[in-house]
């Protein structure tokens, strides 16, 4: 039986707002035997680069890889195949860019929701870039407001 999804990207930046996204994707990563991607997109900056932003990046990127294991150590219960990835990149740029590269066909992220009252405000979210650009498909997950 062919399912809907095989592969499932989840951008994380180690925040609370995380823990749905990353709830859902396990869920359908379940029903579907999909395999998950764990993603931290650490952001670039546009210096020159030396010896300082060489280290400033490695330790940026130690950080994210220890913190990925974290999470997928949430997944010890289960038989799902996790894997993680640390890039540099413009955030939304990285996120749209891995997925098409690595076959990705849905995206779970958190995100806002808009308040139609505030015309313009919150349209420049990455979740909402991403979903905007991206090929495959997105699930956002709105966060409560307040």
């Amino acid at each position: 039986m062919e399912t809907m999804f095989n592969h499932i990207l989840v951008p994380v930046d180690f925040t609370d707002k995380n823990h749905a996204a990353i709830a859902a994707a396990r869920q359908l990563a379940s029903q579907s035997d999909a395999r998950i991607t764990l993603l931290h997109v650490i952001e670039f900056i546009d210096f020159p680069d030396d010896d300082e932003i060489s280290s400033f990046y490695e330790k940026l990127r130690q950080r994210s890889e220890k913190q990925l294991g974290n999470l997928v150590g949430s997944f010890a219960d289960s038989d799902l195949d996790v894997t993680t990835e640390t890039i540099i990149n413009n955030r939304a740029r990285g996120i749209v860019e891995f997925a098409f590269q690595n076959d990705v066909d849905l995206i779970v992220m958190s995100s806002h929701p808009i308040d139609p009252n505030q015309r313009g405000e919150g349209w420049g979210t990455i979740s909402y870039q991403v979903s905007a650009v991206c090929r495959c498909s997105i699930m956002l997950l709105k966060q409560p407001a307040g």
